[in-house]
């Protein structure tokens, strides 16, 4: 039967190699049992007008394949897509605003401020495109994974078996925000990917014309003393969040977890504070010749810029520490309210 060879072969087009064979067998096998039961129960012979009505009750290839595929078969589905986009839009915004900065530190006094700006864009955009693509990659990995990992929100049966009473209350402290979970995740990786792999662009970019790019690295080496700890930090960050999304509710483990971690990150930033070794304007890290009016500006402002990493290392301890009451407020407000309804 002919029309059947090429119908199974159609079908096997559109599925895995792996399984593909075994599969066509099945498939075959189930067509040629179909036929039978038709031709018996017509009391004719199998033909061609016959095999024609059974493949079109089993449906266009692609349809049949598609029901023997199992997995997604995207990379960011419907449920993530909102959040890929804003986290998109954040990395994006971030990006191109130290795409600016850096080019606005490049301009100097010229002469001729269009033709500089015009010199700039035309010099910096490539630079530019592959730091953004770089990030964009890591982003859509971040959430290929994620799709793969998190259970999908279940929608089935939603118009017959939802029940009001089942809708969270306003201010619930162990509904879980998504968006700020997944947002933590994929900033986290982005830095650990930053530190470990590709400290080296960690800087100060800028474009003369005499020698093109130049690079001024913000890492001192005494860095890498620190590393252990903040790896520590961020898979530790990544494992809880990504925990926690899986489970959809915080739960007591889940809070007091999520407070040992915050204070594991107040333990690593007062390291940064404290060490005068982690950031600073590093000559031997730097690449590029430089003119003497530019060295001699960054040689004067690195106390400046040291006090600046500093600054903003407090800065983000005052907010994990905030964080950490939070997070001990929502855990006394949760056992508050389970000994209300328990009580």
């Amino acid at each position: 039967m002919e029309l059947v060879d090429r119908y199974v072969h159609e079908v096997g087009r559109h599925l895995p190699r792996r399984s593909r064979n075994d599969i066509e067998t099945e498939l075959r096998s189930t067509i040629e049992d179909t036929l039978e039961g038709y031709a018996e129960k017509q009391g004719s012979d199998v033909d061609e007008e016959m095999v024609v009505e059974v493949l079109k009750e089993f449906g266009a290839p692609q349809q049949v394949a598609a029901s023997y595929r199992t997995g997604k078969q995207y990379l960011v589905g419907p449920e993530l897509f909102p959040i890929f986009k804003i986290v998109l839009i954040v990395f994006v915004s971030v990006t191109t605003a130290l795409f600016l900065v850096t080019n606005v530190m490049a301009f100097g006094q010229p002469d001729d401020i269009l033709q500089r700006v015009w010199e700039l864009l035309a010099n910096s955009v490539p630079q530019f495109i592959s730091t953004l693509v770089g990030a964009l990659g890591i982003i859509v990995i971040v959430f290929t994974i994620l799709e793969r990992v998190l259970p999908p929100l279940d929608w089935e049966d939603e118009e017959e078996d939802w029940d009001p009473a089942s809708l969270p209350k306003v201010d619930d402290p162990a509904q879980v925000n998504r968006l700020e979970l997944i947002l933590g995740i994929t900033f986290t990786v982005v830095l650990l990917v930053l530190f470990n792999f590709l400290p080296q662009r960690i800087g100060i970019y800028f474009y003369n014309d005499a020698d093109g790019w130049s690079f001024i690295s913000v890492l001192q080496e005494g860095y890498r003393t620190l590393m252990p700890w903040i790896n520590v930090w961020g898979i530790a960050t990544i494992l809880l969040r990504t925990f926690v999304l899986r489970q959809g509710r915080w739960q007591t483990g889940t809070r007091l977890a999520e407070i040992g971690v915050n204070v594991l990150g107040l333990f690593v930033l007062y390291q940064i504070f404290t060490s005068g070794t982690f950031f600073g304007l590093n000559r031997e890290w730097s690449s590029g010749v430089y003119p003497t009016g530019i060295v001699a500006v960054f040689e004067d402002l690195k106390p400046i810029f040291s006090w600046i990493f500093k600054g903003l290392a407090v800065f983000i301890l005052i907010v994990s520490l905030i964080e950490i009451v939070k997070q001990v407020y929502n855990l006394l407000k949760g056992r508050a309210d389970v000994a209300w309804r328990a009580g």
